[in-house]
């Protein structure tokens, strides 16, 4: 067998401005950006079988299961795999828009605004353009592995205060 794997990411930042529904009551919708938002695609390949499995992690706050489903089967279409084999990862950035959502809970407009509907509408063929470029990548890859530690890399955000309250703070004694 030979493993076949590309790599690839694109910007997937919305047009503005565009109400971010990582906090509840927001009150203005976001009018720039201070990084792009990103979508990652790995494409995985058995270069004997032609069995594909498509990995996209992306910077958005989730996906609801049928925009989800919709993203699967353009990539399928695109990269030529079973969209079962798409595999979906959503950052759950709290600084980022929810492409799909079935509400709005607070920002700066009441509604979805005509500009998040076309984008709600783009989403599919963003991830499946990045799933694409990866495939134009592939290269011959193997499968390995390690161990390693990373201190100070993460912490515990729930810390515990001398009267007994819990807040968000920084608890290096937590998992």
């Amino acid at each position: 067998m030979t493993l076949l794997a590309g790599a690839a990411e694109a910007d997937i930042t919305p047009p503005f401005p565009v109400d971010l529904l990582g906090y509840v009551r927001r009150p203005l919708a976001a009018r720039s950006a201070y990084e792009p938002l990103l979508a990652t695609a790995c494409v995985l390949r058995d270069d004997e079988t032609g069995t594909t499995v498509v990995i996209i992690a992306a910077d958005v706050v989730g996906l609801t299961t049928p925009m989800a489903d919709r993203i699967r089967a353009r990539v399928g279409e695109v990269v030529g795999c079973d969209p079962a084999a798409v595999l979906l990862n959503s950052s759950h950035s709290h600084a980022a828009p929810w492409p799909g959502a079935t509400i709005k809970l607070g920002g700066e407009f009441d509604a979805w605004t005509e500009t998040e509907l076309r984008y709600w509408d783009s989403v599919p063929d963003r991830y499946a353009s990045v799933a694409l470029e990866a495939v134009g990548r592939l290269t011959p890859a193997r499968v390995s592995g390690g161990v390693g530690l990373a201190p100070g890399l993460a912490v515990n955000r729930r810390e515990r205060t001398a009267d007994g309250r819990t807040i968000l703070g920084w608890n290096r004694d937590g998992v």
